[in-house]
């Protein structure tokens, strides 16, 4: 929340909105996995502990890293860059960048306690944000792989399914509109102008018509 309530703050002149805000980052980025710099999905509020250790880009943890680099953009404050740019290095290395020592090219969830090992079998339609910050961070080619391989998953099934496996068959069914995979070529296209990703656009358009 931290882009919302730091606008909120500077509308209303009141910083403890953009305060709490990023205090709550500052606390997710200090419980992270000091050895992997990798973080869970979920947390207790109470007590601070991690509930669940699975470390991905997908539910439960796409908004952080994509805040971070936002937050970054909007404030121009270099503590979210520094913080992007660690928690970037750790999910290419670990979770299937073209760097990953463990699952290349999968970006399948890691416990981040333990990053060797899955957490789960399944990718999920959120993670379709990931190439929109490897173009922002300069790893074009590593964003125009995954970017192709979500939209060979979208042709294969007609809509992006909310989960599905490395083979591309479908974990769960369902279709919630989402905008990540539009969003994503929409990134590659004001990037590359190769109008192959206005195509792209054109073919997901049409499939939501349908």
């Amino acid at each position: 929340m931290i882009l919302e309530f730091a606008t909120l703050s500077r509308l209303t002149g009141n910083p403890i909105y953009e305060e709490k805000a990023a205090q709550a980052m500052s606390y997710i980025w200090k419980q992270r996995n000091r050895f992997s710099d990798l973080v869970g999905t979920v947390i207790n509020i109470h007590n601070g502990e991690w509930v669940r250790r699975e470390s991905g880009v997908g539910a439960g943890i796409d908004s952080y890293y994509e805040y971070l680099w936002k937050a970054y953009g909007l404030l121009g404050e270099p503590v979210y860059l520094h913080r992007f740019q660690t928690h970037y290095s750790a999910v290419e290395r670990y979770l299937g960048g073209f760097n990953s020592r463990t699952f290349p090219f999968s970006f399948l969830s890691v416990y981040m306690h333990k990053p060797s090992e899955r957490s789960r079998n399944f990718m999920d339609a959120l993670q379709a944000f990931w190439p929109g910050l490897q173009m922002n961070s300069g790893d074009m080619k590593a964003a125009v792989a995954l970017h192709e391989m979500l939209y060979q998953v979208h042709r294969h099934h007609k809509l992006l399914p909310e989960a599905f496996t490395p083979d591309m068959d479908v974990h769960w069914a369902y279709h919630l509109l989402r905008p990540e995979l539009i969003e994503s070529t929409y990134l590659l296209y004001q990037a590359t102008r190769d109008p192959y990703y206005l195509r792209v656009g054109a073919d997901i358009l049409e499939s939501l018509n349908r």
